[in-house]
Formats: structure tokens, sequence, C-alpha cells
């Protein structure tokens, strides 16, 4: 413990609307006595201090701690920590620390995600928003307002406790059906798109293992490979996917270059006038035409003066132009 720490009161309590009730029932408080002298006894602790901590609600201070054997050492820094255990018998194990060298390690991005999903009230309101949204999505589809329910739905089972592994997996199915979506069913780049890509990478990041097992201990530099793994690719599909989207927006914003006729050289195959219209071919097309004064016969070359519609209108060709 650090110095002006306190230990003790550990008689069970019930959470209610109304706040903390204490618990007097013998029943609760005999299993909870007898589980905390066992835990004193396997440690060699003080078991008697122990189960006053239940049934007395007892409080120490560090040094009250120290003295009747409830702790092994008083110390405010990792340092001070190092040195006081130094050369300690620890159930067989003599402990070395004086002058170690310390190592420190940052929370991984997962730990960071699930610990401010695992907020009852951020999960809460991601469940109740992804529901609402869900609803609104089905019955006004094209504002992204599905993709948004399914994601925050996800992500609220992750924050309440379910299986990371198996709703990791479900969140790539969705991603990628999201994104077959995007490709095959909507045009452009939007916002179901964004969705899956969404979807993919935070699975990705999920699937991560970064807390040890009792069989097995994750590296930071193997967690930094996985994740790189994941994610990278995850990456390179969306940036496939700006390109299209950038490749597409391109394409909207040019002008039609379809109408820009006017000046051109076309040949007609049936006789034509201003009230009878007839085909003229250019550039391999076949399209109808009217004179714009005047008859053209067949097998003549004329210049289309402009285009209404479907409908070319044409005049002929003066000698000196061709």
């Amino acid at each position: 413990m650090s110095n002006h720490s306190i230990i003790g009161s550990c008689q069970p309590v019930q959470i209610t609307p109304s706040g903390y009730n204490l618990i007097n029932d013998s029943k609760h408080i005999n299993a909870l006595k007898e589980r905390i002298k066992s835990l004193a006894e396997m440690y060699n602790r003080n078991s008697t201090v122990a189960e006053k901590f239940v049934t007395e609600n007892l409080n120490l201070d560090a040094k009250e701690a120290l003295e009747v054997g409830v702790i092994d050492v008083v110390a405010d820094d990792l340092k001070t920590l190092l040195d006081s255990i130094d050369g300690k018998d620890f159930n067989g194990i003599v402990l070395h620390t004086r002058n170690s060298t310390i190592i420190y390690h940052t929370p991984s991005v997962k730990y960071h995600i699930i610990s401010v999903l695992s907020d009852p009230t951020i999960s809460s309101l991601l469940l109740m928003l992804g529901i609402f949204s869900l609803i609104f999505g089905i019955s006004s589809p094209g504002y992204g307002a599905e993709v948004f329910g399914v994601i925050s739905i996800v992500l609220a089972l992750f924050g309440m406790g379910f299986s990371i592994p198996y709703l990791s997996l479900i969140l790539i199915i969705i991603g990628f059906i999201m994104l077959i979506i995007e490709v095959y069913v909507t045009p452009g780049f939007g916002l179901i798109g964004i969705g899956g890509l969404i979807c993919i990478i935070l699975a990705s990041i999920l699937l991560v293992p970064s807390y040890p097992t009792r069989n097995w201990l994750v590296s930071t530099d193997y967690q930094t490979l996985l994740l790189v793994f994941g994610v990278v690719p995850s990456i390179l599909i969306g940036s496939f996917f700006l390109f299209a989207l950038y490749k597409i927006i391109k394409v909207r914003r040019k002008k039609p270059k379809v109408g820009i006729m006017e000046g051109k050289i076309a040949e007609t195959l049936e006789e034509i006038t201003p009230s009878k219209t007839g085909f003229v071919k250019y550039k391999g097309e076949y399209w109808l035409a009217r004179s714009k004064e005047g008859k053209i016969p067949a097998r003549e070359k004329v210049i289309i003066e402009k285009r209404d519609g479907n409908l070319l209108v044409v005049s002929p060709l003066k000698e000196g132009k061709d």
C-alpha cells in the first residue's frame, strides 16, 4: 500500500434505486467471511483481521495494515516498492528486484476501444441508437441510417461482454456484404461502402489478441504485426474505393460531349426535306435528320447545323468545305 491509503470495509452491499444498502444476512456475511479468510491464509496474511473487514467493517491505514500483517510493504512509488521487496521470500521464491530494468507497456488500441464500449452508459446508448436507426433506415432507406444502426448494435454487444471473436467475424461478414452491395447495387461510393470499411477495420483491430490467457501471452511485437496485417488490407481496399469514387465524380462533373455535333460532316442515306425526315450517317452511326431548307438527295454530304433531341438539322455541304 502507499502512505495515506485505506484498506477494509468489505461488508457486502446491495445497489437499489435509492442508493446502497448494507446486507446483514448471515448467509451472505458468513460466506464472504470464509472466502476472505481463506484468501488471507493462502497468502500468509492475518486472517483474523481480514475477517473483521467483513464482520465489523474495519478500516486500516497503510502503517496499521503493515503492523498487523495484512500487507508486506508500504511504498509510494515503483522504485521504492522494488527496493523494499528485494531479497524477500514469497512462497519459496526469493525476489531480486533492486536496480531492475523497468519496461513500460502502453495499452493497445483494442483496449482503449473496449474500455470505451464497456461503459454501461455508452453501450446502452449505442444499443438504443442502433435500434431506432435500424427502424428508421428500414422505413426510409437511402439515408444510411440502417448502416449506422447495424454498426451501433454490434458495438453495443461488444461493450456488453459478448464474445469478441464471434462478433468480430460477424462484423467482417457485414462489412463485406456492405461493400458488395455498394459495388453491385448502389452507384458510386456512398455511406454503405464507408460503413462496410468501418466494420472491417474495427473487426480487424478487435480480433488482435491483447491480453494473456492461462496458456500463452501475446507479445507487443506480435500484436503490432497482427494489427498491421489486419488493418493495412482494409486501408488498401478503402484506397481503391476512394480512387473509384474520385473517378466517378470526375466523370459525373465532366460536361457531356455527345451533343457537340454542330459543324460536323455527315452523309445522307435517303432524300430529306424540311418536312420529311430520313437517315444520315455520322461516324458510323445512323441518325434521323431533316434539312434546314430545300431538298437534299441521298448520298450527299451535309453539315450538321444543330441537334434537336434525337433529330439532326442539316444543310448541304458547300464546295470547298469538304
